[in-house]
Order: C-alpha cells, then structure tokens, then sequence
C-alpha cells in the first residue's frame, strides 16, 4: 500500500513539474511573440555585401535611432555563422527566423572571456572595500530603501546605477581583438553609411546586469549637440551583442522609437516630467519630413534579443535598463561605441586606473549614498527609481539627464527644452 502510494505521490510531483515548464514555455513563447510584433518596424533583414540591403538599414536608422540586424537568406549561405548550433538557437523562438551575424565559436569565446573579466573587476573592488550591488549580492543582503551604494568612475569600470556595472577591461585581446570584431564585422558597412568611411570605434565594453538591479532613468547617453538650436546629423552609434538570450526577467533595454530626433526628445521629456510616461504616435518620423508621421514613433519597445543578434541605436536616443528580476542570472552585453572622428566622450569613465596605487586613494574618498542618488550612468544628474522591499516602485518625479560635452556648447539640458 505504502509504495503504491509512493508511486502516486511521485506521478503527481511529476505531472506537477510538467506543468509548471509547459506553463513557462507557453510565457516565454507569448512574450517572444509580442516582442517580434512591436519590434517588427526596427528589424531588417540584413547582408553586408548588398548595398541594398545597408541603405534599408541605413532608412530604419535614420527614422526610429533603433535598427535590429537579422541575416538574409543570402547572408546565412555566404557566411561563417551557418551552423546547426545556430539553428537550434533560431528554432528557439517558433516561426522566427533570426540568425547570427558573428560565428557561435566566437561568440561563445566572448562569452566566456566576459565570464572572467567580471572574476577580475569584482575581486579588485572587492580589495578596494568599494560596496557594490556586486558585493551585497554575493553576502545575500536584501536591497531595500535603506540600502546603499558606492558611485565610482575608474578608467576600467563605473557604476551604472545600482546594480550594473559597465567594463572596458580586457578589450584589447582575443576574442574581443579578434577581426571579425573590429575591421571585418558585418555591421561595419552600416557605421560607415550612417557616420561616414572615417568613423572610428571610440572603444567597447561590456556591461553586466545583476540580479536585483534596478530600472535606470529614461536617457540618452550623449547630447543633441550645439546647445539643441538644431537636428544636427547622427555623430555616435553603439551596437549592442547580448552575450545570452534576453528574457523578460533578464531586464531588457526599452528604447523609445524616434527620440534621437530633437523635437521627438523635448515631446518625451514632456510627458515623462508630467506623468512619468512615454506617449504614443505623436512624433516626427524624421527630421527632413515636416508633415511625416508614423505611428511608431515614440513607441516604447523592449527587444527581447537572443544570443548574438545585434542591435544598433543613435547615441541620442532614449532608453533605459530595467530590472533584471532573475532569481541568479546576470545579463551580459557586450557594446562598442563608433562616432565621427571629432567627437570626444569623455564622460563616461574615470581617469584613475583600478589597478593603480592611486584607485585606493579614490576608494577611500567615495562617500555612501542614497539609491535614488547613486546612479552613474553617463549622465551628471540622474534620479533612480526607488526600491522597496516589496519590489520596484517608479519614482513620481522622472527627468532625463542633464549632459556635459566637450562637443556640445556647455550644458545639453532636456529639463528646460
């Protein structure tokens, strides 16, 4: 009787857990679905050597600040990253037909590398005593809104508000060097059609996502240049690789569809200073269009990017991290910075070496703050939601950032737009 019942108990646990996966890929197969469909306006089907196919890509660019590379069937047959690994990955997500653009083999190097650049930066702050989200998470400490933060900028890695930190560290070897990366990358025709033959790579980096993180203010990550007089012509790109599959959980990156136009951006900063939202198909569908609407422009998207696709965004337009809600995943992004030769970022890291005498200097200067405060995401001012113990709660008040460029004339301030 005892292993009869012994039997029952363990088909009901069994059928239990069966459930419980079929009810989660059902989720991830209904998210995936949304997502392809609000993403549809930004995803091109892409070849490098098709002139074509760049300048449409060049097109979507130029109309949203967001474009989502997808290879073409031509792509797939001329390149390296044709293989049954890849194939399984793409027949992940029912009906879609993404592929990659990189190799998997290097892919999955840059992976791992990435794997011990986070060993290396986290070990060093941890010698400094610098108090991360890096830290606390490892000691199993529960964020609150006490909970507290070192902002800190060193020539290797800065906060990015609480809970990600972005990494230049290791770039300069394999496979990061590698030059299917750096001057064979199929993405380098596009760069060079939105920014000109003389754009160069400023540099690249990762940024890692931990669990808990918190959502980021809306922003840009550089100013409209020349004091916002005018729509000046796009001077900055990043191209983002996520270096795993990017789920719901995982947090993806929200970008607000046409904000890198400057008449798109003051309407954004509107309705955020208002209401803390982004409004819908009320912007300009380009800057040369003075009658163009579309009713993708100042949509909010949030791509759910799988492992190796590639995403490329004005380096005006607005967007924002959100929470990575993952019970122990850390999201992985690997990004490189192309701008026009002039233009010098200088905004974003430090100037002391982490692994100088001088960082211990600089460590012991960085003076504790306040969540909603500790932010240092390539802005000079910045308000970060606030985290309860019962989960995330948007701050009323949400302001876009207020930018210092070297570039720009002074202060680039959306605030007073």
């Amino acid at each position: 009787m005892l292993a009869l019942s012994a039997l029952f108990s363990a088909e009901n646990i069994a059928s239990s857990q069966l459930a419980r996966e079929n009810a989660e890929k059902a989720r991830k197969a209904a998210a995936e679905s949304e997502d392809r469909a609000a993403t549809t306006c930004v995803r091109v089907k892409y070849r490098a050597k098709s002139k074509k196919s760049v300048a449409g890509a060049d097109d979507v660019m130029n109309k949203y600040g967001v474009v989502i590379l997808e290879p073409s069937a031509k792509a797939e047959k001329e390149g390296e990253a044709t293989s049954r690994k890849q194939k399984k990955v793409d027949n992940e997500c029912e009906g879609s037909e993404n592929s990659l653009l990189l190799p998997v083999e290097l892919l999955q190097a840059m992976r791992e590398e990435s794997d011990k650049i986070e060993k290396v930066i986290c070990s060093r702050l941890g010698e400094l005593n610098i108090e991360t989200s890096v830290s606390r998470r490892l000691k199993r400490m529960v964020l609150n809104e006490t909970a507290q933060t070192s902002n800190f900028k060193f020539q290797e890695v800065s906060s990015r508000c609480l809970g990600r930190l972005d990494v230049r560290y290791g770039m300069d070897s394999y496979p990061f060097s590698d030059p299917r990366i750096l001057e064979n990358s199929p993405w380098l025709p596009l760069v060079h059609k939105l920014l000109g033959n003389d754009a160069v790579l400023k540099y690249m980096g990762l940024i890692y996502s931990y669990p808990g993180s918190i959502d980021q203010p809306f922003h840009g990550d550089g100013p409209h240049l020349f004091g916002n007089s005018f729509q000046a012509p796009m001077h900055a790109v990043n191209v983002f690789i996520p270096l795993s599959d990017i789920s719901k959980d995982l947090g993806p990156t929200e970008f607000v569809l046409g904000s890198h136009i400057l008449e798109n951006a003051k309407i954004v900063q509107s309705a955020l200073q208002l209401n803390g939202t982004v409004p819908k198909n009320i912007g300009k569908n380009s800057s040369d269009d003075e009658n163009g609407t579309d009713s993708n422009v100042n949509t909010l998207i949030s791509p759910l990017l799988k492992f190796g696709s590639v995403l490329l965004y004005d380096y005006r337009t607005i967007h924002r991290g959100v929470t990575n809600s993952s019970l122990n995943e850390c999201r992985h992004m690997f990004y490189m910075l192309y701008s026009k030769p002039w233009f010098n970022e200088s905004v974003n890291f430090g100037e002391v070496s982490l692994f100088s005498d001088d960082a211990k200097e600089l460590a012991e200067e960085l003076t504790t703050k306040e969540i909603d405060s500790s932010c240092g995401d390539k802005r000079t001012s910045t308000e970060c939601n606030e985290k309860t113990d019962s989960g995330s709660k948007k701050s009323k008040k949400v302001r876009l950032a207020k930018f210092e460029d070297e570039n720009s004339a002074g202060y680039c301030d959306l605030n007073n737009m």
